[in-house]
């Protein structure tokens, strides 16, 4: 089931994983021996290679990551900023600013939260988003230029 859930739904937090085992089997809570089930079954599909691990989220291996409006998820947790995949961010951050051929730091942030489905974006969503913005600057996937976001190798260009 770990397999089919993240290639449903990945990248996805490994407790919204066990959010949705717990749920298929119909329990309404998981205790720490279902939870060691899941998080054995986790480590079983990692190493089987389809299913990546990046921190606490899960992803199929080859999959693309896109950034994915939240506003009409059943599952409120899914909403919650916490259980939002970085790499979702960061593919949006991207996306957003290969579209507009460049963004503000402000602008970005804007974009990224109102396309997760948010409708106003608050200051911890705000400060995940900017702490993104400052990994993949660091990372050389963004650069900034005359107070505008490019994506990294564009910086010498503009």
């Amino acid at each position: 089931m770990v397999k089919q859930t993240v290639e449903a739904e990945g990248p996805i937090h490994q407790d919204e994983v066990v959010t949705r085992i717990r749920s298929a089997w119909g329990l309404q809570r998981a205790g720490g021996r279902i939870e060691a089930h899941v998080a054995s079954a986790i480590d079983v599909t990692v190493r089987s290679g389809d299913v990546v691990r990046d921190g606490r989220f899960l992803l199929w291996s080859d999959a693309p990551i896109n950034l994915r409006d939240r506003s009409q998820v059943t599952s409120q947790s899914l909403r919650r900023i916490e259980l939002i995949p970085p790499m979702e961010i960061d593919q949006g951050l991207i996306d957003i600013i290969i579209a507009s051929l460049g963004a503000t730091s402000d602008q970005a942030v804007n974009a990224v939260s109102r396309a997760l489905g948010f409708k106003s974006t608050s200051s911890q969503l705000r400060d995940t988003i900017v702490q993104r913005i400052e990994a993949l600057k660091g990372g050389g996937r963004l650069a900034e230029s005359n107070g505008m976001l490019i994506v990294g190798g564009e910086a010498g260009s503009a």
